[in-house]
């Protein structure tokens, strides 16, 4: 047993350095995708995240690529035009 414990204790550090987030769109600095502050939990999502986008003050304008898990568009819009 006390041979598997530092396995055990890896195994659950890169767990909790690759689990993933649930954000969702609270727009509340501005439209920009890449500020923190407009994502509850604060933060910017990344490619084991999934992403909410609902109705808020600012809706939500991706400007430059992002990979994400998953994404549930329940309300609200997401602009995609600066994307080329």
């Amino acid at each position: 047993m006390k041979r598997l414990l530092p396995f055990i204790g890896l195994f659950l550090l890169v767990q909790s350095l690759t689990a993933q987030t649930a954000y969702t769109w609270n727009g509340s600095i501005s439209a920009t995708w890449n500020v923190a502050g407009n994502w509850t939990p604060n933060g910017i999502p990344g490619t084991l995240d999934n992403v909410k986008i609902v109705t808020a003050t600012n809706d939500c304008q991706l400007s430059a690529n992002a990979a994400i898990s998953n994404i549930n568009l329940t309300s609200g819009t997401l602009d995609l035009a600066d994307l080329r």
